[in-house]
């Protein structure tokens, strides 16, 4: 197998994994945490801080980068992706996030995480 095959299949069950954390957000945590050491990197190099605002190109349905930065900067997040069912997934999965919680509390209440998800 060479390495386009492998990116492909990476790709593919990344995918398949986001559907299903879209239907199950009770998984969202667990599927956070695999991001946090790598976010807590780019908050650092990019020194981000609440002052800023981070645009994040290409967010997907799950938009990890983007509850990370502003769960641990207050930054300004503006998410936006170019695929439609992507953008209402995504929509639809941060209407149930809270901020300021516990990645462990996985009740759902209307927030204000980004200030836009086009």
């Amino acid at each position: 197998m060479n390495a386009f095959e492998l990116k492909f299949i990476s790709d593919y069950l990344f995918i398949v994994v986001e559907k299903i954390i879209v239907k199950l957000p009770l998984l969202l945590s667990a599927y956070i945490t695999y991001y946090e050491d790598i976010v807590d990197k780019e908050i650092t190099i990019a020194k981000i801080t609440r002052q800023d605002n981070v645009l994040h190109i290409g967010c997907g349905s799950i938009p990890s980068t983007s509850l990370l930065i502003t769960q641990k900067t207050n930054a300004r997040i503006i998410g936006i992706d170019k695929k439609y069912s992507y953008r209402q997934r995504c929509t639809k999965l941060c209407s149930c996030i809270t901020p300021g919680k516990s990645d462990s509390d996985t009740s759902c209440r209307r927030n204000d995480i980004h200030d836009a998800i086009i």
